[in-house]
């Protein structure tokens, strides 16, 4: 399947509600290349999201069309629009809520894929889930965090808050708050960044840092800081070395941290080649690519003249299904370049205590 170069979408089903600005005031100025994403969902569905311009017309609507071979483009049928600013019932308060990124997951468990904006979650139907009304971030990281609990959440931060919850996890499903720093009554520092990875064994669940004012060290997967020192970036995270244990990916480095004395230990440095999107210092592209449930990551040469792979030379006595057979893992490949790159995240619990892998929902078909 192709999507043509003209492609457009009736309505555009995220980027509309991103707008924290009435229909009559000069909404704010974004950048085409955030949120542009075609994703096939199975044979028949394809999912396509656009964020708008500044300066696009209010009444603004597009078409999307599909080309296959050398026949005639078909004008595809929209399913549904979500759109804050309509006069729907109950989406006003879902304005202003994005991220300039998305994740994609089933969080309430229908069996249907839900979309993860930041502060709001749009449910499989094209009606709103929930909105936590804390507003816009510019990372946030959706799995089980905390195994102790059911189902997913969401760890999300916070730019120029206007109450006390910089940084916070809140459940996937209903949006409840489990918990958030640094509290009080005063307004949060801006964060700028944040990453939820497990890098502590000492610790179940997943901990999480971020850049800001106030924000040193760690926290644990309830909240509580559980050290003064925290790795020098939270970009991304990768699983790269033999455990389960997370790693930090930071431009062209790969480094373990060691928890017992809060430094980093370099695994890979790959000389002659750079990230991406400045200081955000992303790859070109974090996945599975091999199958051998560790990850290898892209990165373009700094002459950009080539694309390289490097994947893990390190043993592993832990076997696993590729991660490409988790649904939510293949679909965070899928969106990871949309927007703000985030890593890649899976549908189960993947930590330190992990014994065993989730069997795959999957079956093989006949040949035709």
């Amino acid at each position: 399947m192709k999507l043509l170069a003209h492609l457009s979408f009736a309505a555009v089903a995220l980027g509309l509600f991103a707008s924290a600005f009435a229909a009559n005031a000069l909404r704010q100025m974004e950048k085409l290349g955030r949120g542009v994403i075609a994703l096939k969902i199975d044979d028949h569905k394809t999912f396509v999201s656009w964020r708008v311009l500044g300066t696009d017309p209010e009444a603004l609507a597009f078409n999307l069309y599909r080309a296959s071979g050398s026949d005639a483009p078909v004008k595809l049928t929209q399913r549904w629009v979500f759109d804050s600013n309509n006069g729907t019932p109950g989406n006003d308060k879902y304005r202003g809520q994005g991220n300039h990124g998305l994740s994609v997951a089933d969080v309430d468990g229908d069996g249907k894929d839900d979309i993860i904006y930041g502060a709001c979650t749009i449910g499989s139907d094209g009606k709103g889930l929930y909105s936590t009304g804390l507003g816009h971030g510019d990372a946030m990281h959706v799995s089980v965090l905390d195994p102790s609990r059911p189902g997913l959440q969401i760890f999300d931060i916070h730019e120029n808050p206007k109450h006390p919850h910089g940084v916070e996890m809140h459940d996937a499903r209903t949006g409840e708050i489990l918990w958030s720093q640094p509290g009080g009554t005063e307004p949060a520092p801006d964060v700028g960044r944040g990453l939820a990875a497990d890098i502590d064994p000492r610790f179940p669940g997943y901990e999480s840092w971020a850049s800001g004012r106030g924000m040193n060290g760690y926290w644990n997967v309830k909240g509580e800081k559980v050290s003064d020192e925290k790795p020098r970036s939270c970009n991304f995270k990768i699983w790269w070395d033999g455990d389960f244990l997370c790693e930090i990916l930071d431009s062209n480095r790969i480094t373990k941290w060691n928890w017992l004395d809060g430094t980093e230990t370099p695994l890979l440095v790959a000389e002659g080649c750079t990230s991406n999107n400045g200081t955000r210092s992303t790859p070109c592209l974090l996945a599975d690519l091999f199958g051998d449930r560790r990850e290898e990551v892209v990165l373009r040469t700094t002459d950009n003249k080539e694309l390289r792979i490097f994947t893990t030379p390190i043993p592993t006595e832990h076997r696993g299904y590729t991660l490409m057979h988790d649904p939510v893992y293949r679909l965070s490949v899928a969106w990871q370049n949309s927007a703000y790159n985030q890593p890649t995240h899976t549908g189960f619990y993947l930590g330190a205590e992990t014994k065993e892998f989730p069997r795959p929902n999957i079956v093989l078909v006949p040949s035709k």
